[in-house]
């Protein structure tokens, strides 16, 4: 396969991962956002996308170091469209819009942080797990 055909096969993996992941981001985020008046929904997804993407360039990087069609796939195709900083930004104005700049500034932390740690969590789990069988790649 040239370089060409190789380049095409990612484009490939990540329209396909990433039409997946857009539909798990609105399926979740039409289930999570009527739940309450904060839009939970965008923090969870944003939070579970940013442990996912720890995880998968963490672990499946170092296991399947020669795939990395399936790594860019899933990290940047699944998980690019399943979160959304975007969609979190326009949240936290809406929400200082209506007058609550309070809960907007929360809502901004909360949503930094979980992402932070969720990312951090990603990556000790996947260090723990690759350790754990031996740290040889699939």
């Amino acid at each position: 396969m040239n370089n060409r055909e190789k380049l095409l096969v990612i484009y490939a993996h990540v329209a396909i991962w990433g039409s997946i992941g857009a539909m798990t981001r609105y399926y979740l985020s039409s289930i999570l956002n009527n739940m309450d008046s904060i839009p939970i929904g965008t923090f969870t997804i944003n939070s579970i996308g940013c442990l996912l993407l720890a995880m998968i360039y963490n672990f499946l990087g170092k296991m399947w170091q020669h795939n990395h069609r399936i790594v860019v796939g899933l990290g940047t195709g699944f998980v690019g469209a399943f979160t959304s900083f975007a969609t979190f930004s326009i949240e936290v104005v809406k929400i200082a819009q209506s007058g609550d700049v309070a809960t907007a500034m929360v809502y901004w932390f909360v949503g930094a942080v979980g992402g932070f740690f969720g990312a951090i969590l990603g990556i000790k789990v996947t260090d723990l797990i690759f350790e754990k069988f031996g740290g040889e790649e699939l």
